[in-house]
């Protein structure tokens, strides 16, 4: 089965993104999609070589791959966690409920860089895109009221029903964090919402308001773990074989219209650097956005209950890493070993020095998380984030320039 047919099950977060719309056109194909219509039949262009085939292997087999794997038994341990703490509402299952949660995030934090094919946006700019992502992680499309309305409701009880039709900021790691680590009586709407004005929520008590949390929880575990396991099986070659789409891009028939374009999306994946983890993680709560009237914003950090943000950049940078420099050192199938061979090995030698400045950085901050952090020792976190520019501009120019690459779409990391 190819992962063409793959259905799209739910409501796409890009759809609810209007102010990401200039970088994302919400075009959805789904005929496309759903077909073969994108299948190039021609034969290797002269861009396509073998060593490039090789690299997109590696990739495949070496990174891609064992990510979603490692992602997927990290998602089933959540949704053992959290049915265990459902059925229990004891305090030492809900830690450890938190335990699996942080565990599968940190994971999923180096395979956001990852989100190639399946995962990316479903849209005509993304070859294979099945909007697999934003089900499993829509940051930074998060809405606790959401959460707290389908709290009231209970929709969520019919756990297939609510899988296929919620948006999902109502499903994935987002929404899981704030009804695992979120212990507050009250909800997060405002007075005039509904939940407020009808008396639902003061009706059901704190008892019930925890039940209710640990069960939804649950719901979203075992949804979780599902969707980890059809990212797996996307790329399988058993199952939805992506990874002979990418592999054989420019080699005949594939998803891809020829090789430069499976680099592309490849390339596209590694700007979240950029667009979320500089800019959306660090920028805007540092104060260094437009969009941060104040001289901080931490109201914008990730994960604010779970207060995992700077672990989370951590991942991020992990992920670029393994990414570009292979999960073994000195590897020759992988992007950086391209760099040697295009005669810019200076190139990569410098950005493995940015990278391992930017872990520095992070492991710099002495704070526990970002929040503490942007409070007593900002700083830290204007050097944090001045390192992953550092980053990112070798990335968004002489990289991408010397591996001729460029992003899905025409869009581009800001030029800050």
């Amino acid at each position: 089965m190819s992962v063409a047919a793959l259905p799209i099950r739910r409501p796409t977060a890009i759809e609810r993104r209007p102010e990401r719309q200039a970088l994302r056109p919400a075009i959805v194909v789904t005929a496309c999609i759903l077909s073969a219509c994108s299948t190039n039949e021609s034969k290797p262009g002269p861009e396509a070589s073998g060593e490039r085939q090789q690299v997109l292997a590696a990739l495949a087999d070496d990174v891609l791959r064992p990510a979603f794997a490692d992602f997927a038994s990290a998602a089933d341990d959540v949704r053992s966690a959290t049915e265990t703490h459902a059925g229990s509402l004891s305090a030492t299952d809900r830690d450890a409920a938190r335990a699996s949660w942080t565990s599968a995030m940190l994971v999923w934090q180096r395979a956001e860089l990852m989100q190639v094919g399946p995962g990316a946006p479903a849209t005509m700019d993304f070859p294979g895109g099945a909007d697999l992502r934003d089900a499993i992680y829509s940051f930074p499309i998060v809405n606790t009221c959401v959460v707290d309305q389908e709290l009231v409701s209970g929709e969520y009880a019919d756990r297939a029903g609510f899988a296929s039709g919620a948006a999902p900021n109502r499903l994935g790691l987002d929404a899981l964090e704030y009804l695992l680590f979120n212990e507050a009586p009250d909800n997060s709407c405002a007075p005039q919402v509904a939940i407020n004005t009808s008396g639902q929520w003061a009706s059901l008590g704190d008892t019930e308001i925890q039940k209710r949390r640990a069960d939804y929880a649950a719901a979203l575990g075992g949804i979780l773990a599902d969707d980890a396991r059809r990212l797996v099986d996307a790329w399988d070659p058993a199952v939805g074989d992506f990874r002979r789409e990418l592999v054989d891009a420019g080699f005949g028939a594939s998803t891809f219209r020829d090789q430069k374009q499976a680099f592309d999306a490849v390339y596209s994946a590694l700007l979240y650097l950029d667009t979320e983890t500089k800019d959306t993680k660090l920028a805007l709560p540092a104060g260094l956005s437009i969009e941060c009237a104040s001289a901080t914003c931490p109201e914008a950090l990730e994960s604010k209950f779970a207060k995992v943000s700077k672990q989370q950049i951590r991942s991020n940078l992990e992920g670029l890493g393994t990414v570009i420099f292979g999960p073994e050192p000195e590897s020759d199938r992988t992007l950086a070993a391209l760099l040697g061979a295009a005669g810019a090995p200076d190139l990569r030698g410098r950005m493995q020095a940015e990278l391992t400045a930017a872990l520095a950085a992070v492991d710099a901050i002495e704070e526990t998380s970002l929040a503490d952090a942007l409070d007593a020792d900002l700083a830290s976190v204007l050097a944090l984030h001045d390192a992953v520019k550092k980053l990112t501009d070798s990335l968004k120019s002489q990289f991408a320039t010397t591996l001729d690459m460029a992003a899905l779409g025409g869009g581009i990391g800001d030029n800050d």
